[in-house]
C-alpha cells in the first residue's frame, strides 16, 4: 500500500511539469504573435502612424482645394479673370526688376503667357492681338532717367548692334505723315520714355491685316486688323501706314504707332535673347521660318489663304495640304503657318515688307522697310534686313505692323 501510495506522486508530479513547459510555450508563442501584431511592419502602431499621416494629408489636400477656390473667386472680383476659361483671361505675370508688363486698359485679356513663347494679350473690343517684347532694364549704363531720351537710345542701340545698320536712323524725314521735325521727335522720345520705363513694348501679333482683299488702287480707310487669317493690309505708302497704326491709339490710355527702326531691332535681339531663333536665322538667312520665293512648305491651317497672283485672287486651303514648292512667289494671308512664327509673333520673315518710320541714307529712297518679301530670296532679305524704298510706294509687297505703348 505504501508503494502504491509513493508511485502515484511521483506520476502526478510528472503530469503538472509537463502541463507547465506546454503552458509557457504556449504562452511564449502568444506573446510572439501578439508583439508581431503590435510591432511588425503591418501591426498596430504602423498602421496607426500611417491612418494619422493620411488624415493630415487629407486635410492639407482640402485646404489647397479651398484656397484653389478662393483664388479663382477673388480673381473673378478683381475682373483678371475670364468667366470663358481655357487659356483667356490669365493673370499678368508678376513685374520684375527687368520688366513690367501691363495691360493697355481694361479691355484688354492675356490670352497666352508660356515662359517658351511669349506673353499675348487681346482687346476684346476689337479682337486685335498683341505679343510682349521685353527689353531689361539692365541695358540702360548710360541713361539716367525717362527723359534722358539721347542716352536711352543709345544703350537700346548698343544693346540690339546685332541689328543696327549705319545707314538708317530714326531721324526725320518730311512726306511720311509727322507736321515736322519736333512732332516726330516728340513722337519718338514718348516711345523711348515707355520702354525704358516698363522695360518693353507691345507690338503687333500679326501684320496688319483686312476682311477683304486689297487690290492696287484701294483707298487706305479701312481700320486694320491685327487678327489672324486676315487679307495683307498692303498697297498702302509709309504715311497712309503711319495714319492706320495711328488709327489704333486710345486717347490718355496708349499710343499706337508705325515701329521705329530701334523697335524693330530690339524686337529681333528679344527673339534671339529667348531662344526663339539664332542670330543667323534672323539676320543672315530666315530660310527656316519665313515665306520666300526659294523655300517650300506644307500649309496645313484649313482657315488660312494663299494667293498665286500677288494677292489679286486667294484661295482656300480646305484640304489643309497645300505645298509651297521652291521658286513659287506666294502670298499668304496672316498667320498661315505656325512654321513662320517666331515667339508668338507672325510673320517677321517673309510674307511682305514692312514700313518703319527709319530713315535711309539714300535721297532717291529715304524710307526703310523691314522683314522680307515673299517674291525674294531669304538670304537676301532675312527677318532684320533693311530695305531701301521710295516713301511714295505702295504695291502688293508693302505692309505694315504697328506697336503699342504707353
Amino acid at each position: 500500500m505504501k508503494n502504491k501510495i509513493i508511485r502515484k506522486a511521483k506520476n502526478d508530479k510528472g503530469i503538472t511539469l509537463i502541463a507547465l513547459v506546454i503552458t509557457i510555450i504556449v504562452l511564449l508563442i502568444l506573446a510572439g504573435i501578439t508583439l508581431s501584431i503590435v510591432l511588425g511592419p503591418n501591426g498596430i502602431i504602423q498602421r496607426a502612424k500611417q491612418a494619422k499621416t493620411e488624415t493630415e494629408q487629407a486635410a492639407l489636400n482640402e485646404q489647397s482645394i479651398l484656397n484653389g477656390v478662393d483664388s479663382f473667386i477673388n480673381e473673378q472680383l478683381s475682373g483678371n479673370g475670364s468667366s470663358t476659361g481655357g487659356e483667356e483671361g490669365k493673370k499678368l505675370p508678376e513685374a520684375t526688376e527687368n520688366t513690367k508688363p501691363y495691360l493697355p486698359d481694361d479691355n484688354y485679356i492675356v490670352i497666352e503667357d508660356n515662359p517658351e513663347k511669349g506673353l499675348v494679350v487681346k482687346d476684346t473690343e476689337t479682337g486685335n492681338e498683341y505679343v510682349w517684347v521685353e527689353v531689361p532694364r539692365s541695358i540702360y549704363t548710360t541713361a539716367s532717367n525717362e527723359t534722358d531720351y539721347t542716352n536711352i537710345e543709345k544703350d537700346m542701340q548698343t544693346y540690339a548692334a546685332d541689328y543696327r545698320e549705319a545707314n538708317h536712323a530714326d531721324t526725320y524725314q518730311a512726306d511720311i505723315g509727322f507736321t515736322n521735325e519736333t512732332d516726330y521727335n516728340n513722337a519718338k522720345n514718348k516711345m523711348l520714355r515707355s520702354v525704358y520705363t516698363y522695360g518693353g513694348f507691345w507690338i503687333g501679333r500679326y501684320e496688319m491685316g483686312t476682311e477683304t482683299i486689297r487690290k492696287e488702287g484701294a483707298s487706305a480707310t479701312t481700320t486694320p486688323l491685327i487678327q489672324r487669317d486676315k487679307y495683307v493690309y498692303n498697297y498702302v505708302t509709309i504715311s497712309q501706314a503711319k495714319t492706320l497704326a495711328d488709327s489704333l491709339s486710345k486717347e490718355n490710355t496708349y499710343t499706337s504707332s508705325l515701329m521705329y527702326g530701334i523697335q524693330w531691332d530690339l524686337t529681333m535681339k528679344y527673339i534671339q535673347t529667348r531662344g526663339g531663333k539664332i542670330l543667323n536665322e534672323l539676320k543672315t538667312d530666315s530660310t527656316n521660318w519665313g515665306n520666300y520665293k526659294n523655300v517650300e512648305f506644307t500649309l496645313t491651317r484649313v482657315e488660312a489663304k494663299y494667293s498665286v497672283d500677288k494677292g489679286q485672287t486667294y484661295t482656300d486651303n480646305t484640304t489643309g495640304d497645300y505645298s509651297k514648292s521652291i521658286d513659287q512667289s506666294i502670298l499668304f494671308t496672316t498667320g498661315a503657318s505656325e512654321r513662320n512664327c517666331a515667339l508668338n509673333i507672325y510673320d517677321l520673315a517673309g510674307n511682305v515688307y514692312e514700313w518703319t518710320l527709319e530713315k535711309t541714307s539714300l535721297a532717291s529712297y529715304p524710307a526703310s522697310q523691314r522683314g522680307g518679301y515673299y517674291d525674294a530670296n531669304s538670304g537676301s532679305t532675312p527677318a532684320g534686313v533693311r530695305s531701301y524704298s521710295k516713301v511714295t510706294a505702295g504695291k502688293e509687297w508693302n505692309g505694315f505692323r504697328s506697336s503699342l505703348y504707353k
